[in-house]
């Protein structure tokens, strides 16, 4: 994949080198096999680098 597949809607949040956001609202009422292949796609795509922003 060359974009990522991550949501855009949830607020995301970092601690350290993680980053967190709450799906609940995008996974909730979908059937199981759908949540499945939504997170599967999100936890297997190639990583992205980032270039680290210097801090003036």
């Amino acid at each position: 994949m060359y974009n990522p597949v991550l949501p855009d809607e949830p607020e995301w949040a970092q601690d350290g080198a993680c980053a967190y956001a709450d799906c609940t609202p995008l996974l909730t009422g979908r059937p199981m096999a759908d949540v499945r292949q939504i997170v599967e796609a999100w936890l297997h795509q190639e990583g992205t680098k980032i270039k680290k922003q210097n801090n003036p």
